[in-house]
């Protein structure tokens, strides 16, 4: 049967088709894991009008981006938006003290621009969780001075997904989105905290949202999170969909692969499982999803010798996976060697492995 093409398969996600619940699977029969699409972080048009800088920020060309808004300081050392610029190239670029500096010199001389607040509350940010509270503050300061700058919304959003509040994140992605409907991670980074806190009905309505609004889909993910909204909703046929066209529009995501890969191990189809995963690990030999998966496709199909191979090395590097070692531990067996068996099986009880404990072939995500 031929596969459906990407425009049918985008059309029927944005209907929203209503589709029967397949049937679930029991706990063993789980993959490892889903991955949400990381958070994305990407200076707008609001923030930078510099066509050029823009798309220098884009190709995360750091270092010309930086000599790029300098020599528009040159020109106008009080231009704010190439001064945010500046300081936005650098802190990505790995000079976050040259960033703070310069950030400082220009907060200093324009204390009012909300933009200059912000891209230092993102260079904190960038910074790591040592410096929440100092881009917590950036950020406000930068909303008090404008409160429909839709970046600095996004990016306090950002930093309270970080820390897991989830409840203050919301609001601050929503209060983006109505800010600028075009800012399109907001879409995805909303959709990302309605899933961690397992609203899976809303992710799903406001990621199409996002989608309809025709957005420039490589690296933003919107259709990634999607699947993982309907794969959690039990609507695995939109799920694969939405896998499909997130591998299609961004082929060097590899947790698109995993995911689809996942539906396929959900569903019973093990080779085409093989496949997606095989796709990870010539890429990523040491994938812990695609890793493990691979090794329970190959062992629930019979191969028993192939998916031990893999189960060994995963539960080498990764000897805290009770799957993998359940898994190995049913490949030794297929193999006759029992004693084998009942060590990795011990070693799974140990880790934690429990059969019985959902009927939900996986886990949903939690803040």
């Amino acid at each position: 049967m031929r596969k459906p093409t990407l425009a049918l398969i985008a059309s029927l996600l944005l209907a929203g088709l209503a589709l029967a619940r397949p049937a679930v699977a029991q706990a063993p029969d789980h993959p490892s894991g889903v991955a949400v699409a990381p958070p994305v972080e990407m200076p707008s048009p609001q923030e930078y009008p510099d066509p050029v800088g823009e798309k220098l920020m884009e190709l995360e060309n750091y270092g010309e981006a930086a000599e790029h808004y300098r020599g528009a300081l040159k020109k106008d050392p009080d231009n704010a938006p190439a001064c945010a610029g500046l300081g936005a190239a650098l802190c990505q670029g790995g000079k976050p003290k040259e960033a703070l500096e310069e950030l400082g010199k220009c907060i200093k001389k324009m204390p009012g621009k909300s933009g200059l607040y912000a891209a230092r509350g993102l260079c904190f940010f960038l910074g790591g969780e040592n410096f929440s509270a100092q881009a917590e503050d950036d950020y406000k300061k930068a909303l008090e001075l404008d409160p429909k700058n839709a970046v600095a919304r996004n990016e306090l959003g950002l930093l309270f997904q970080r820390m897991g509040r989830h409840d203050l994140a919301i609001p601050e992605f929503q209060a983006a989105i109505a800010a600028d409907p075009d800012l399109f991670v907001a879409y995805n980074n909303l959709g990302a905290s309605l899933i961690a806190t397992r609203r899976f009905d809303e992710a799903i309505k406001v990621l199409q949202q996002g989608i309809a609004r025709k957005p420039p889909h490589k690296g933003f993910f919107l259709y990634q999170n999607l699947g993982i909204a309907f794969l959690y909703a039990g609507k695995l046929p939109q799920a694969e969909a939405a896998f499909l066209l997130e591998i299609a529009l961004n082929p060097e995501h590899l947790d698109g692969y995993v995911n689809l890969g996942n539906i396929y191990l959900i569903t019973g189809r093990y080779d085409d499982a093989v496949f997606e995963f095989y796709r990870v690990l010539v890429s990523d030999p040491d994938n812990r999803q695609a890793l493990i998966n691979i090794g329970i496709a190959y062992v629930k199909s019979g191969n028993a010798m192939n998916g031990g191979r893999y189960l060994k090395k995963a539960v080498e590097l990764y000897p805290d996976s009770a799957l993998a070692h359940h898994y190995l531990g049913l490949a030794y067996q297929s193999l006759g060697d029992q004693d084998r068996a009942a060590e990795e099986q011990a070693k799974a009880k140990k880790q934690g492995y429990n059969p019985d404990a959902s009927t939900w072939p996986l886990k949903p995500p939690g803040p």
